[in-house]
Parts: C-alpha cells; structure tokens; sequence
C-alpha cells in the first residue's frame, strides 16, 4: 500500500516538476536572444505563435480562409511587408509555393525558350 502511495506521488512530482523545468529552460534561454522582440518579451508564448505560425497553412486548409481570402489584407501582402521590413528578398513567385532558393533542379517557367 505504501509503495502504491510513493509511486503516485512521484508520477505526480514528475508531472509538475518536469513541465516547470522545461518552461523555465525556455524562459531563460529566449530571454537572453536578441533576434526576436517576441521571444524575448514572451518566450513561452512566443515559441506557441511560431509553432501555429509553421502549421498554418495545413490548420488554413481545412480550418479556416485561404490565403486571399482575409481581411482588411491577405497573408501574401502580410508576408511581403515582413519580408521588406527584415530587409530581405520580397520578389515573391505567383504561381508555386516552393523554395526556389534552395540548392537542387528545378523545372523553370521561361519567358524565351530556346
């Protein structure tokens, strides 16, 4: 019966004590990094806004608006803003998805075939 009463208890220190661990891991660790304002501000919540951020588009498919379909704009003009306000590329193609940037083959569309 009190070994009962010990193994209980320790599934209940563990479940309690591991998740705090864990956060206080995470609070720590993003509170020092100077990359991202969120992350730094709210780490716990921030890593949620970024994990939803990656799965958006399967959550967008069957859940909730297209990508064009948002007001007051779409999430295409939502990315280019953020594109341009990291300074980086904000040539966006019309027509794929994919990462042309990557290394690999790609088929490309061209404007004078040879």
């Amino acid at each position: 019966m009190t070994a009962a009463f010990i193994v209980i208890g320790a599934l209940i220190v563990i479940c309690l004590i591991v998740p705090m661990i864990l956060l206080i891991w995470i609070w720590m660790r993003d509170e020092k990094q100077e990359e991202h304002s969120v992350l730094r501000n709210y780490p716990v919540i921030g890593k949620l806004r970024f994990i939803f951020e990656k799965i958006g588009p399967e959550l967008r498919q069957y859940l909730f608006l297209n990508d064009r379909e948002e007001l007051p704009f779409s999430r295409r003009e939502y990315e280019q803003a953020v594109m341009s306000g990291k300074y980086k590329s904000r040539t966006m193609g019309f027509g794929s998805k994919r990462d042309f940037d990557k290394p690999g083959y790609y088929i490309r569309n061209v404007l004078f075939p040879k």
